[in-house]
């Protein structure tokens, strides 16, 4: 039976295989494999974050040293999306990386088979994160005098790779109040200015490869939007809250306002309270104080919001 790459390729697509959960796509392909009348070795990999059995496939005939072999990896990067269509593309994660090159090099692999090559194929786990499948695949070679690796380059032959080092930057400060920032070291403040350095390091240029890429792919730190962050690193960077902020300061009607967003029942809010304000239990609010506000109708940005309405925290 002639196979189609186009159904294999939504197929295995719609196998959720990010990186160490590859055990359902492995065993697909074994299986599929096997079908097809190749024979069929899987090779356990290890790795503390794996979720459950993992393993490479490799796929070849019995007793035969192949000539040449195909090789990919099975793994994406999150998050998991499912295949779809349209009438000039195929859509889904790892559409392009890199289950259509699996589906591709299969069909490949059953044309060269027919034609009289010694052909075999390799996919592997991990290729996202640590390699941990090539590297273990690298111990046990099939003695093949070539190896074809499939990665999205434009249908153009790479010759090289430009590898990859990776960092962890860590930051330390000292936590305090973010009324009173001048009282602690801010983590944060100190990894970002430290990263912003990192950006403007120039990069080298190789001919034939191109210029060094640099990503900085995840960011983290600090405890509350409250307090000044005494630990932050740096190793997808996002966004924070941040804590409202009071406008005017005066009397009932002007005393709470959001710092740019709506405010809504039970929203914490930052006090910077004028004399004499107090909670609905009768104690004062003092500056400094977060509190939980309680409102009648939601306060919008700029809006006043009675402060004799919030219950100290």
């Amino acid at each position: 039976m002639t196979l189609d790459p186009i159904q294999l390729t939504r197929r295995l697509i719609d196998i959720e295989s990010i990186t160490y959960n590859e055990g359902a796509v492995g065993r697909y392909l074994a299986e599929f494999l096997a079908g097809r009348h190749f024979a069929v070795e899987t090779t356990p990999v290890e790795h503390a974050e794996s979720k459950g059995e993992r393993f490479n496939v490799y796929a070849g005939t019995a007793g035969q040293t192949p000539d040449v072999v195909l090789s990919t990896h099975m793994d994406t990067v999150p998050p998991f999306i499912p295949s779809s269509e349209d009438e000039g593309y195929i859509y889904g994660r790892g559409a392009c990386d890199a289950k259509g090159i699996i589906a591709t090099q299969i069909a490949a692999a059953e044309r060269l088979r027919e034609e009289g090559v010694k052909v075999g194929l390799l996919f592997v786990v991990g290729e996202e994160r640590d390699s941990g499948g090539a590297k273990l695949a690298n111990t046990q070679p099939k003695g093949n005098r070539f190896l074809i690796n499939g990665e999205p380059t434009d249908n153009r032959l790479a010759i090289a790779s430009k590898g990859a080092l990776r960092v962890l930057i860590r930051a330390k400060g000292k936590m305090a109040h973010s009324a009173y920032p001048e009282l602690g070291e801010s983590a944060i403040h100190k990894l970002v200015e430290a990263l912003d350095r990192v950006l403007a390091i120039p990069l080298p240029v190789m001919e034939d490869v191109g210029p060094g890429n640099l990503n900085i792919g995840l960011i983290g730190g600090g405890a509350r939007h409250e307090c000044d962050s005494r630990s932050c690193r740096s190793a997808d960077a996002g966004t924070s809250g941040w804590p409202v902020r009071t406008g005017a300061q005066g009397d009932s009607g002007c005393g709470w306002r959001s710092g740019g967003s709506s405010l809504h029942a039970g929203s914490s809010v930052h006090a910077h309270a004028a004399a004499g304000w107090t909670a609905d239990n009768g104690g004062r609010i003092h500056n400094g104080h977060s509190c939980i506000v309680e409102l009648g109708r939601a306060g919008v940005a700029g809006a006043g919001i009675d402060p004799r309405s919030a219950h100290a925290a």
